[in-house]
């Protein structure tokens, strides 16, 4: 993942309020204790250890010994080690992004365990270089750690893969493929809710449905699993048209899935290609577009260029839609009426987005004005939840993982099937920006 529009555009946003409930107002200093890392490729920036238990911070004189206070036991302290490997040196654009993916793993670090736990975090800066990172993925699992989060180049979550002895558990908060063992990320393909959509669609009464999706292995795969559910639902699609990733023009693809939805029908009724005053006469067709975030901010406006719109074609879409930043930089004109889903337990009001936020502006002593930080904290969390329920070893961490159910984090509720995380989604239809849930 060389430079992706996917981290220029969240560290775009990261100086708005993404959130209604953001508060305004100045944002104060790191308060002076907080040691500064120091930004040496390779080297490590400081282990960062947070005890949070009153008792480590208790001065006062020794209880006399005959007092019940000093006879009762000591209460136990959850010790947990983790790692952490980011390029805090690399480009301009990768080292801001790290600092506050940074910012989220100290956030959980110090929080999520409660005032019983001892998290320690061995972070690391592999300044960009995969070969870098490998080593310092060893070094991290010759520590005892139970895992490690970062790796947000996909050559670098590869390299320290492979370069692990024990598959320790990697944890990428913007990757978005792995291909090894014991290796998750927040931001991969989530088939689950591409298959929901076609649900709706089967459910909706659509005659045909279109598919235009990337060819990127995670667009490919929604569009796999958004067509096999759409076959069981007794629905035909009428083609399935791709693009290669990165290209930033599409028009090809949706005139050619314009013309396998609409194009015979348009004939049969003698309709120029200007006359839409019958278009409520046409059969009901949608099509769908699994695209990832970046290529949504491109591909909506030409949704309406090329008029598909005015076809009555009913758009879908899975969470890249329903994307903060997309609605903020998108014109709703292009994305009102668009079917698609959204995660579940996002955003203000939800549990753990609101445990999160309060956390972050309680540890720094500033408003929290950036979404970024968030996936650094549930990179975090998840290992940190494994390590909640007992899991002190790799393979205990391992099989505490693929356990997870329900998992309220600052982005979602997570739950890890089959060695994939997935965030819990529902089916909306979009208008002004705002999320209607659609019953189906």
């Amino acid at each position: 993942m060389s430079r992706p529009r996917r981290i220029a555009r969240a560290l775009s946003a990261s100086g708005r309020f993404l959130f209604a409930t953001a508060l305004t107002g100045a944002c104060h200093p790191v308060s002076p204790e907080r040691p500064v890392p120091p930004q040496r490729p390779g080297a490590t920036w400081d282990t960062l250890s947070i005890y949070a238990h009153p008792a480590a911070r208790d001065t006062a004189e020794p209880k006399d010994s005959t007092s019940e206070l000093a006879q009762a036991p000591p209460p136990k302290v959850l010790a947990v080690h983790i790692g952490s490997v980011l390029p805090t040196t690399g480009s301009p654009a990768f080292r801001e992004y790290s600092r506050l993916i940074a910012e989220g793993i100290e956030v959980a670090a110090s929080s999520y365990l409660g005032s019983e736990g001892n998290v320690t975090v061995n972070v690391q800066d592999d300044a960009g270089d995969p070969a870098m990172a490998a080593s310092q993925t060893r070094e991290i699992e010759a520590s005892g750690a139970i895992g490690a989060v970062g790796f947000l180049e996909s050559a670098s979550l590869d390299a320290a893969a492979a370069a692990r002895l024990v598959d320790m558990p990697l944890v990428s908060p913007t990757a978005r493929v792995v291909t090894q063992p014991g290796v998750y990320t927040l931001s991969g393909p989530d088939p689950i809710a591409a298959a929901e959509v076609a649900r709706y669609a089967a459910q909706a009464g659509f005659k045909r449905v279109a598919i235009v999706n990337s060819r990127a292995p995670e667009s490919a795969e929604e569009a796999d699993a958004f067509a096999a559910a759409l076959t069981a639902g007794g629905i035909p699609t009428a083609g399935r048209f791709e693009y290669d990733a990165g290209q930033t023009s599409f028009g090809e693809p949706l005139k050619a899935a314009a013309e396998a939805l609409r194009g015979a029908e348009i004939r049969a009724l003698h309709l120029g290609p200007d006359d839409t005053l019958h278009v409520e006469t046409l059969e009901p067709v949608a099509l769908f577009l699994p695209v990832p975030p970046e290529d949504v901010e491109l591909l909506a406006p030409q949704v309406t260029f090329f008029g598909l719109d005015t076809l009555g074609i009913q758009i879908l879409g899975t969470s890249a839609w329903t994307d903060a930043t997309v609605l903020q930089d998108v014109d709703s004109r292009h994305t009102d009426g668009v079917v698609a889903t959204r995660p579940v337990g996002a955003g203000p009001g939800a549990e753990g987005y609101e445990r999160f936020k309060a956390a972050y502006e309680s540890h720094f002593q500033r408003t929290l004005v950036s979404p970024v930080p968030a996936l650094g904290y549930d990179a975090a969390v998840l290992l940190l939840e494994a390590a909640r329920g007992g899991a002190r070893t790799v393979d205990a961490v391992e099989a505490a993982l693929g356990a997870e159910r329900s998992v309220a984090g600052a982005t979602g509720i997570f739950s890890v099937r089959n060695g994939r995380v997935y965030r819990r989604t529902e089916v909306v239809r979009i208008e002004q920006g705002r999320f209607v849930p659609v019953v189906f």
